[in-house]
């Protein structure tokens, strides 16, 4: 159903170590998107507490051209983020767990967190904002979502936590798979 999403997902350890924070209610997940000439892509990576286990995905954004924006692409990580928890739950058979997922998108953040709210067909980016919060709706998973302040690493004085560093990991991944998937 996504296969465009999961094409390029990876896991240090089958998921097991992601999943075992998804139960323990210290499951994290950050992501981010690139947009550059009508193209979009995206990151995200999910982790348990310290960093134990990890699952890293990236895919081009759907959509034509005109549909294209950082927003989307914003949209899209959180899109990947959320899915591969529902799937790893699903996988795992987890019944119920917490994660906590964050990107600088302001914007797609406060788009998505009330999941109970539907979106009007005719919205834009409908598409990718119905599929996430269907997801939060079926999943047993609680999912709280957070916003990471975005380009910490602009700032030689700022000293980065943890969500920061992931945040610009995940950055430059998007920016290296748009280098990939660019025409």
């Amino acid at each position: 159903e996504f296969l465009w999403l999961t094409a390029l997902v990876s896991t240090s350890d089958d998921g097991e170590g992601v999943a075992q924070a998804i139960r323990d209610g210290t499951a994290v997940a950050v992501s981010d998107g690139s947009f550059k000439d009508e193209c979009g892509t995206a990151a995200w990576v999910l982790q348990g507490l310290n960093g134990g286990g990890e699952i890293v995905g990236r895919c081009r954004v759907p959509g034509p051209e005109e549909w294209q924006s950082a927003y989307r692409s914003e949209l899209c990580g959180l899109l990947g983020s959320v899915y591969c928890v529902t799937h790893l739950a699903k996988a795992k058979g987890i019944t119920h767990g917490r994660v906590r997922i964050g990107c600088d998108g302001l914007s797609a953040l406060e788009q998505v967190q009330d999941y109970r709210v539907t979106q009007s067909p005719l919205r834009k980016h409908f598409d990718l904002i119905s599929s996430i919060k269907h997801l939060l709706r079926e999943s047993p998973i609680e999912v709280e979502f957070f916003h990471i302040k975005g380009h910490q690493d602009d700032n030689p004085d700022c000293v980065l936590d943890r969500f920061a560093w992931l945040n610009i990991r995940m950055d430059s991944s998007a920016k290296t798979h748009w280098t990939m998937v660019h025409d």
